[in-house]
């Protein structure tokens, strides 16, 4: 409690220093304030902070980062943002599934139905050429995932029409709870980009041209 306290105290400094301050010492402070993994892990499973406190200190980092993003770049991030008829996707927990890492992972904590969906609002309309999941807690042994799965999209949230035709698995019981590590809309590829990245680190440094800042 004592150092999500503290996170979210120089939340609140940082938001003077966006006013304030140059770039540089604001980037610095910021990534500062990011939770180290242990730490990470720990607020995610919610042994840390306040359901009140959780949300503000995330809300806060988040929309400095968004602002601080348009303002050096010239233009809106990319936004994704978890929907569907669970209700936990409101909560935090929800952006495990697109942290880039296969480890964590987003889990509904109610059983699934016939009725029950996950997607993502990409915040515009824009071109889709390719979306990749991995359901399930591991790939391994869980059995938390949606058996059988139609991917669909739309413009306005109404209207959806669909991309695939219905994805059959082995059966799975209906009542198990859905998790998903991954749900990446246009992820980036090299081929895609039109020139060679050279890099050591280059699934990494391709996080760069996803227009996503809290990956960079």
């Amino acid at each position: 409690m004592v150092a999500l306290y503290a996170d979210g105290k120089k939340a609140l400094q940082l938001m003077s220093l966006y006013k304030t301050g140059d770039a540089g010492d604001f980037w610095t402070a910021y990534i500062d304030n990011l939770m180290m993994p242990e730490a990470l892990k720990a607020y995610n499973e919610h042994k840390v902070g306040t359901m009140k406190l959780q949300p503000f200190y995330e809300h806060a980092m988040d929309d400095l980062l968004g602002a601080f993003y348009v303002r050096e770049a010239g233009k809106k991030p990319a936004t994704c943002r978890a929907i569907g008829s669970f209700p936990t996707l409101a909560t935090m927990q929800s952006k495990l599934m697109f942290d880039n890492d296969t480890t964590t992972y987003y889990t509904s904590g109610t059983s699934q139905n016939d009725h029950s969906w996950m997607g993502v609002d990409l915040g515009q309309v824009k071109p889709v050429w390719e979306v990749f999941i991995l359901q399930g807690r591991n790939s391994k042994d869980d059995v938390d995932y949606f058996d059988r799965a139609l991917l669909e999209y739309s413009v306005d949230g109404k209207t959806w029409t669909a991309l695939s035709d219905t994805l059959k698995k082995l059966h799975t019981s209906k009542t198990n709870w859905a998790a998903i590590r991954s749900f990446e809309v246009n992820p980036v590829r090299e081929e895609k980009l039109g020139f060679a990245v050279e890099s050591g680190r280059k699934p990494d440094a391709l996080l760069v041209f996803d227009e996503l800042p809290a990956t960079s």
